[in-house]
């Protein structure tokens, strides 16, 4: 939705092309309010492949392939919400009311911050929002996109398996940087080369390649067919190896974190031996380290990293007014999108971090800041609730909330790849358990 809104305004502004765009947005949004089942997939499916779309297949309009899944996801946001089907009527959502109230409350809180006036427009304020709050509805809407546990298992082995092609876009990717169809982004950069695969910067392939390595585990616990197991197999061993040859530390280092992780938790929830539990999360801790020491024997570890984030935090703290200086205001792509609507920048400057934790209390302020992580928390807390009931789906649960929890310390916000991912992750992770529960007593 950030580079949507960004990139439609832009065209509108310079009168070009808009007639044509406009006509293929109302397109989209209609084609997502017939079947928002369909076009909550759809958009699943583009996020992997939008940066192929944008740079090789769709070079001159830019500003549609960006647009193309957020506005298929707000057609299917009307449906849902205005006109719901038989099955989402009778379907309720696993979450207790607590649970919910905080939700609301959170969310109403978070919201306030578009009324700041450094926003200076109703159209920046809505571009906030969106930052925060776009895909949030899919918590609501994933546990009704399957209707059994089944279904499930079979559309997210699919899913899966597109791994496959953006692995392999990005392994040629290093093999031949020459430019080409598939090394757009290779092209001219020195050896090794910068991988993107198909998406659009480096942070969406690094989450991608965090989630996917985790989804892939998730699964291969929960008993999968035999061809399932070969497929996943030869998946992971193709996402190490793009995790190794991309040039990001932070997507081995997230990769060994789920290795330990997922296992851990799976035995400490099981009834295996306390003695082989314990070394085999020793081995797994040792494994863990010695990854994070080879990484950081590359190219050093800078000493800043340890209390980065404590003291950008306490530097916005800092200097933060306590209501904060407005919802998405130090977003990189607001300042351009200011230029567009001819808005004036806030006096003085805001400082801008680079930190997402430091930039949402720069953001929210101390109520928006507390408000925005308990939300999330309690998402997260939810999907942990869940995956307490035994079962073949116990691992994906378990790798749903972990996502979660993984996703406090990294970018969200700033990374539509890791906030629409872990979003839809989150509500999965609720209609699990009722799912399953449905089927046995059937």
């Amino acid at each position: 939705m950030t580079d949507a809104a960004e990139h439609f305004l832009a065209v509108l502004a310079a009168d070009r092309n808009w007639p044509f765009l406009g006509g293929m947005a109302v397109i989209l949004v209609a084609l997502g309010f017939w079947n928002w089942r369909g076009a909550v997939k759809a958009a699943l499916v583009l996020l992997l492949f939008e940066g192929f779309l944008r740079k090789q297949l769709l070079p001159g309009l830019q500003e549609l392939s960006y647009a193309l899944k957020d506005l298929l996801l707000a057609g299917a946001y009307l449906r849902f919400f205005l006109l719901p089907d038989d099955a989402v009527k009778r379907s309720r959502l696993g979450i207790t009311k607590r649970s919910r109230w905080v939700t609301w409350i959170c969310v109403i809180i978070v919201s306030f911050s578009a009324l700041h006036p450094n926003l200076g427009s109703p159209l920046v304020a809505i571009f906030g929002l969106a930052l925060y709050l776009f895909y949030l509805p899919l918590v609501v809407m994933m546990p009704r996109l399957y209707d059994s546990a089944a279904t499930l298992k079979q559309g997210l082995l699919r899913y899966a398996g597109l791994a496959l092609p953006v692995c392999f876009v990005a392994i040629y990717q290093w093999w031949d940087p020459a430019p080409s169809l598939l090394s757009y982004y290779a092209a001219g950069m020195e050896f090794p080369p910068r991988l993107l695969g198909t998406f659009s910067y480096v942070i969406g392939f690094a989450a991608f390649l965090s989630l996917f390595f985790a989804l892939h585990l998730g699964l291969f616990c929960a008993s999968p067919p035999v061809w399932a197991r070969w497929m996943l197999g030869i998946n992971l061993a193709l996402l190490i190896t793009c995790g190794l040859i991309c040039g990001s530390r932070s997507a081995v280092v997230q990769m060994a974190l789920w290795m330990v992780l997922l296992p851990g938790c799976l035995m400490l929830m099981s009834k295996v031996r306390r003695t082989r539990m314990l070394g085999g999360i020793g081995m797994l801790v040792i494994l863990l380290v010695a990854t994070v020491f080879a990484i950081a024997a590359q190219d050093g570890v800078n000493p800043r990293i340890m209390t980065y984030r404590a003291g950008t935090l306490i530097h916005a703290a800092r200097d933060a007014p306590l209501l904060g200086n407005g919802i998405g205001v130090t977003h990189p792509r607001m300042d351009s999108l200011r230029r567009v609507l001819r808005v004036p920048k806030p006096n003085p400057l805001l400082p801008v971090y680079d930190d997402e934790m430091a930039a949402t209390y720069s953001e929210l302020g101390l109520a928006g800041f507390v408000a925005w992580y308990l939300l999330r928390i309690t998402l997260m807390v939810c999907s942990f609730q869940s995956a307490r009931a035994p079962g073949e789906f116990r691992p994906l649960h378990l790798t749903f909330a972990l996502a979660q929890l993984m996703s406090l310390f990294t970018s969200f916000v700033t990374n539509p790849t890791m906030g629409l991912l872990v979003t839809a992750a989150a509500g999965l992770s609720l209609g699990l358990e009722r799912k399953a529960a449905v089927e046995e007593h059937a």
